[in-house]
C-alpha cells in the first residue's frame, strides 16, 4: 500500500507531573485546553494510550505524520526500562518544565543530562517552559526567570520557548521549530551522502521546507 505521507516522525514530550506537558500536547493536537493533566502518560497506562497522532502539511509537497508520545519523567529514566529505550528512538524531544516551580526546572536539567549525556545528534531537542500565563498575571509566582531558561538552552545549543497552553502562546511555533530541525537534519544527511556523487544538482534536494 502506498504511503499517504512523506515522513513519519516520532516526537516525545518529557516532564514531571504538573509540568504542563500534556496540556501542551492537547493544545497542539486538538487546539484545546484542559486545566487538569487528564490525558494518560506512560506512567498511568502501559498499553500505549500515551500515543497521539497528528498529520500536518508543511507545503503542498510535504505531508508529515507525527507520532506524539507523552512520557512522565518519574518512570522512564531507568536504563533497563523499555520506555527509556523508546525515548532514544525519537526523532525529536520536547523537554518541559513549569516556570512557576523551581524543582520542575531542576528536574528538567537532570532529564537532559540523562537523555543526552554525550551530545548526541541522532535526535533534536528543544526546551519549553510552560504556564507563562500564570507568571504574567502574578510575576511573584514565577520561580524560574526567562534568562535562566535561555542560558541553559544556549549552553546546550537548544532552542528555547516560554509557552502558555491556556492562552495558546508559543505552542505551535515551538513545535514547528522542532519539526524544522528534524527535517534539516534529514536534508543535511542526504546532502552529505551525495557530496561525493557526480549527480548532485538542485533536482535532488528535499522539497520539504517550512513555509
Amino acid at each position: 500500500m502506498q504511503k499517504d505521507y512523506n515522513y513519519l516522525f516520532k516526537i516525545s514530550i518529557v516532564g514531571g507531573r504538573g509540568s504542563g506537558k500534556t496540556c501542551y500536547f492537547n493544545r497542539y493536537i486538538e487546539d484545546s485546553f484542559e486545566p487538569l493533566d487528564s490525558s494518560p502518560s506512560f506512567e498511568d497506562n502501559h498499553t500505549g494510550s500515551g500515543l497521539r497522532r497528528k498529520t500536518i502539511n508543511f507545503n503542498d509537497n510535504c505531508i508529515i505524520r507525527l507520532l506524539l508520545f507523552d512520557y512522565n519523567n518519574n518512570s522512564i529514566f531507568r536504563i533497563d526500562d523499555e520506555f527509556y529505550e523508546e525515548i532514544q528512538r525519537s526523532n525529536g524531544i520536547i523537554l518541559t518544565y513549569d516556570i512557576c516551580n523551581r524543582s520542575s526546572f531542576n528536574d528538567c536539567i537532570r532529564d537532559y543530562q540523562i537523555i543526552n549525556p554525550n551530545g548526541s545528534d541522532r535526535y533534536r531537542i528543544i526546551l519549553v517552559g510552560t504556564k507563562l500565563d500564570i507568571a504574567e498575571i502574578d510575576e511573584k509566582k514565577r520561580k524560574v526567570t526567562y534568562d535562566e531558561g535561555k542560558l541553559f538552552a544556549d549552553q546546550q545549543g537548544l532552542e528555547f520557548y516560554e509557552t502558555s497552553s491556556k492562552q495558546n502562546i508559543g505552542v505551535h511555533q515551538s513545535m514547528l521549530t522542532l519539526i524544522g530541525q528534524i527535517l534539516d537534519g534529514i536534508e543535511n544527511k542526504y546532502n552529505d551522502s551525495n557530496s561525493n556523487s557526480n549527480n548532485n544538482n538542485n533536482n535532488n534536494k528535499s522539497k520539504c521546507t517550512i513555509q
